[in-house]
């Protein structure tokens, strides 16, 4: 009998155990143990307003610099996302390492008294976090040009076929359309002149005043913007996202140009100068040329020498970079770098042929910290080209053309 009451027994225990390991792994198994704490890493749901919960099966620990996606913000959970959802304006992301303080305050607006949550009630949702700007901004989102205080203006958006400029369009790719500003509206000095009203009645001057650009955005509009803030007194700083998501300068600190670089070699140049792989020794200068295709590098020698023109293999911005070491090398004394852009070249091309100037983290792989971080060009210039003269129209086949009177 004391046999069968123990055999009872440890069956009964065995049942018991089977049902509460199968009651802790509940539906999903051990996803839902991995899932059931915090699941962003890095700076992903740091995100204003954009935090809470990840959708099931997301990475537990993402790489520094990685960037967290999820199905409620288009482009990442991370501090700048929230700017794509309110000023339709989606940073380039740039490979730069010196994050600034973030230009405004996250606020939580308080319930309303007499509220479900004032009455012990659970919310539906989390609240919304709003966001309140600390420091003059200047904003051109993908239609809509912003101040910290709300909307003064439109940008113009040309595509073919023209439903690349609907809402739904402008997510496409960067180069199939051109965000700029209406040429109508310009002053004598082809500025927009209702943003250059704007901005003279802002107390600017002085001030240090972060300009965000969509990366559609032309690159003519950009540097038009920046044009009107040197024209009121501010002192513009082009802004860019770093791979977490954080806030930084496009260029290096740049408190005034170097001396250019005057060459004149005394000695007849030999044939290795001249090598397609290899910096020339008489190097004068450095010069990209961005536009909706891609960019160009330019290796100018003293005339009537003919520049260098190497080919960018493989990853096009690293390739520059290994180009710009070369060239800081060769020519220690050669401080700046000039990018030319074309007008409608998109501004995030324009950011990564800065990447590739500045510094050497410009040759990190994506997602991953800069471990060597050696500056390049102290300086770097930056240019629209002027658009080329319309060719002239040839006359139809068959027509005679007039002769000049006598």
């Amino acid at each position: 009998m004391a046999a069968f009451r123990r055999q009872v027994f440890l069956g009964l225990s065995a049942a018991v155990a089977l049902w509460a390991v199968a009651g802790c792994r509940g539906p999903g198994g051990p996803q839902n143990q991995a899932n059931s704490g915090n699941p962003q890493g890095g700076a992903a749901g740091q995100g204003g307003g954009q935090g809470g919960q990840a959708a099931p099966g997301a990475p537990q620990g993402l790489p520094h610099g990685a960037t967290q996606l999820s199905h409620d913000a288009p482009f990442g959970d991370d501090p700048v996302s929230w700017l794509d959802l309110k000023y339709k304006l989606e940073l380039p992301r740039s490979t730069q390492t010196q994050a600034i303080a973030l230009p405004w305050q996250d606020v939580t607006p308080a319930a309303a008294p007499g509220s479900a949550a004032d009455a012990g009630a659970k919310p539906a949702a989390a609240q919304a976090v709003e966001h309140r700007w600390t420091e003059p901004v200047l904003l051109l989102g993908r239609g809509e040009v912003a101040t910290g205080e709300g909307v003064i203006g439109k940008l113009r958006c040309q595509a073919e076929p023209h439903d690349l400029c609907t809402e739904a369009g402008l997510r496409a790719p960067t180069g199939r359309q051109r965000l700029d500003f209406d040429p109508a509206e310009a002053d004598a000095n082809g500025l927009p002149a209702w943003l250059v009203k704007a901005v003279a009645g802002q107390d600017w001057k002085g001030k240090p005043v972060l300009l965000l650009a969509d990366r559609r955005v032309a690159a003519q509009a950009v540097l038009q913007a920046q044009t009107v803030l040197l024209a009121a007194g501010a002192e513009p700083r082009l802004t860019v996202a770093t791979l977490a998501g954080a806030l930084a300068y496009a260029l290096p600190p740049q408190p005034h140009p170097p001396t250019l670089l005057a060459f004149a070699p005394t000695t007849a140049v030999s044939e290795v100068d001249a090598a397609p792989d290899r910096v020339p020794r008489d190097l004068t200068a450095v010069v990209v040329e961005v536009s909706t295709t891609g960019m160009h590098l330019i290796l100018l020698r003293p005339e009537p020498h003919p520049p260098i023109t190497p080919e960018l293999l493989g990853d096009v911005v690293q390739a520059l970079n290994v180009w710009a070491e070369r060239a800081r090398t060769t020519a220690p004394e050669l401080k700046m770098a000039t990018i030319r852009a074309a007008a409608d070249a998109p501004w995030e091309e324009v950011a990564r042929a800065i990447d590739g100037l500045r510094d050497t983290c410009a040759r990190a792989a994506k997602g991953t910290p800069c471990h060597d971080h050696r500056p390049l060009f102290a300086w770097i210039s930056l240019h629209v080209q002027p658009a080329p003269a319309p060719a002239a129209v040839p006359a139809p086949a068959g027509v005679v053309k007039p002769a000049a009177p006598m």
